[in-house]
């Protein structure tokens, strides 16, 4: 057994004992709510798909509702057909929000989001935001 100890990640670090007597150490904070890093529509999923990317895995079981959005675009309505969180350690667990129509290039839009049901996997809140969505079609 080795006594050496790696840190992997940062953030604030406690240790428990297990019914077996072992000392663990554990990650007890990884600092601070997820917040939104890009908002794209196209390129990365279908051009009628926003892709929200956050800067902390998102919980895959913290699923917002549809009243939770307000989405816009200039080229007309859009209604969101239905929401879903992608696992995938590379993006941090991106958002994926489909919508009823296809958006084509040169539209603009925003996403705002003001629900509770978003979650990192470290147990924090997505606080309420408003973005700019990148239009990659």
């Amino acid at each position: 057994m080795s006594n050496e100890l790696t840190i992997i990640e940062s953030g604030a670090w406690g240790f428990n004992i297990d019914e077996s007597g072992e000392w663990n150490f554990v990650l007890t904070d990884q600092g601070s709510n997820p917040v939104v890093t890009s908002v794209t529509v196209g390129s990365e999923a279908a051009d009628n798909i926003i892709m929200v990317y956050f800067g902390k895995n998102l919980d895959v079981d913290g699923l917002p509702t549809e009243t939770d959005f307000v989405i816009t675009f200039s080229g007309g309505a859009v209604t969101i057909t239905g929401i879903q969180i992608y696992e995938s350690e590379e993006t941090h667990n991106p958002m994926g929000i489909t919508l009823n129509r296809v958006i084509v290039a040169g539209e603009t839009g925003t996403v705002a989001y003001s629900g509770t049901a978003l979650i990192g996997e470290n147990g924090y809140t997505v606080a309420a935001f408003t973005k700019s969505v990148t239009n990659n079609t």
